[in-house]
């Protein structure tokens, strides 16, 4: 298929569909979808694939190379891959974790790397890391390894970057981290952290009207069944293909 049809491209008509669902493609990012963007495409792989899938049909012509079934099968591809990691980060994101927990982890990163290996993708770093080591670190490190993700990091980057707009104009790099230093020790302090915590809940009863608290227990409640059910499909597909290789097994031993 094209990658233009009547002078539009398809490109900008993906972007489209992903701008309405807040994601955008980042110029300081070479163009790439950042962390944040990334988890919202995951948690709604589901919508946003469907409609990508109805837009990419739409500009099927005679002359295109693919069918609508193939698209089709490819946007679901797409959908079971992301919700797989989806459920696999929203385990790996836990405080205290469990024996259990991270034993339910390792498996739900199986499963999302079964569905890396058979779209033919390549086992990078990152994804080695995953499979290999997180849930090792899980149990290790005391208290998990949740602010140790990704996209704690790039939070902290935009805390240094609003350090750097703060005090970007003092010339003294010693006196800046001084400063700094000093403000991050305050803004840490137990207690502080204590009122802020009761000032943020306070605000939030008063401010947060009640359907919108409801509103959102209900995204989180579909959220959490729509991972658990794309980890249960993955597994029972899993758990067939192992069945029937070892059917396979053993005809190919009774007709030796």
């Amino acid at each position: 298929m094209s990658l233009r049809r009547n002078g539009r491209s398809i490109y900008s008509g993906i972007d489209k569909i992903l701008q309405r669902h807040g994601i955008e493609r980042c110029a300081y990012h070479g163009g790439q979808i950042n962390g944040v963007d990334v988890r919202t495409l995951m948690e709604n792989a589901k919508e946003i694939l469907g409609e990508i899938c109805v837009y990419l049909c739409n500009q099927l012509t005679d002359q295109s190379s693919v069918s609508a079934d193939d698209i089709g099968k490819l946007c679901k591809d797409c959908e079971e891959y992301l919700s797989l990691w989806d459920a696999a980060f929203s385990f790996v994101h836990e405080d205290n974790p469990s024996d259990d927990h991270c034993d339910k982890t390792q498996e739900r990163i199986d499963l999302a790397m079964n569905k890396h290996r058979e779209l033919g993708f390549n086992v990078t770093p990152k994804t080695h890391g995953m499979e290999k080591h997180v849930v090792d670190q899980m149990r290790r490190v005391k208290g998990g390894i949740k602010k140790l993700i990704e996209h704690w990091v790039e939070h902290y980057h935009q805390v240094g970057y609003r350090y750097g707009i703060k005090w970007g104009n003092q010339k003294n790099e010693k006196l800046k981290a001084e400063i700094r230093g000093r403000r991050e020790h305050t803004a840490s302090h137990p207690e502080v952290l204590k009122r802020l915590t009761k000032l943020q809940n306070n605000l939030r009863k008063r401010k947060t009207p009640t359907d919108v608290t409801a509103a959102a227990a209900e995204k989180k409640r579909i959220k959490t069944e729509r991972r658990t059910e794309y980890y249960e499909e993955a597994k029972a597909k899993r758990d067939q293909e192992a069945r029937n290789e070892a059917a396979m097994t053993l005809t190919s031993m009774f007709d030796s």
